[in-house]
């Protein structure tokens, strides 16, 4: 059973969304907005719900307090829609966003698909070493030249499933499904920052790749080699 723990300055009918929750198989938690970040990373929770209607800077200094004391999948829900605020929540750390109002169904099916991700079975293979990085998949740890990476899980996550296909394009549309179960158009904003954090946490360049290549419209790939990836024939993996 995954805790979920519901950081809101709402109120709402918090009983009636703890019997939504375990019906569902989880235990809710809820705080106030007001909660100490540091507090959250000795919460316990699985997945934090972010679900705020405060001001734009107030929002995106609780996501920098939280993301500063733990690395626990944060999806935010905001009325804030604007494609900067989101892309700015995103980069600050957040593992998806929701723009309310949301049903409780699409709010559970986002926590969902962050869940399976972060439960998912580790590979037989431990870690994996591509150039000067080190991919631990168990501790879910990336390592370059000697010094631990401080990536997001969702992060984490992308490059990991790309480190599994390595050398191999993976199409936009199987990474969005592995990391969040949907395909709406704003998936792929989402995909757009948080390909755009990680390569820049790489030390990696969108113009001269050494690591991530991106194959605009088709895919993603991680590559193995220094070598440009548009000169070699492109293959396409579909994720079974």
């Amino acid at each position: 059973m995954s805790i979920i723990l519901i950081i809101d300055d709402e109120r709402v009918d918090f009983a009636s969304a703890k019997e939504l929750f375990a019906a569902h198989g989880h235990t809710m938690r809820n705080r106030s907005a007001m909660i100490q970040a540091k507090d959250v990373a000795l919460s316990g929770a699985d997945v934090v719900l972010l679900n705020l209607c405060r001001t734009v800077p107030e929002e995106e200094l609780m996501l920098r307090q939280l993301r500063r004391f733990s690395n626990v999948p944060i999806v935010v829900a905001s009325n804030h829609s604007d494609e900067h605020i989101v892309t700015a929540a995103l980069n600050l750390g957040a593992d998806d966003y929701l723009v309310k109002p949301c049903s409780f169904s699409h709010v559970l099916a986002r926590i969902d698909a962050v869940l399976r991700r972060i439960s998912a079975t580790s590979p037989r293979v431990n870690f994996i070493e591509v150039g000067d990085l080190r991919i631990n998949f168990e501790a879910r740890s990336i390592v370059r030249d000697g010094k631990t990476l401080g990536l997001t899980p969702t992060e984490f996550d992308l490059l990991a499933l790309l480190a599994r296909y390595l050398d191999t394009v993976v199409s936009r549309e199987d990474a969005i499904k592995a990391l969040w179960s949907r395909a709406d158009p704003s998936a792929y904003q989402v995909l757009r920052v948080h390909v755009s954090s990680l390569r820049r946490k790489l030390g990696d360049s969108a113009t001269s790749p050494r690591y991530l290549h991106t194959l605009h419209g088709v895919g993603l790939k991680l590559t193995s080699t220094d070598e440009s990836f548009r000169e070699k024939p492109i293959e396409v993996h579909r994720l079974s």
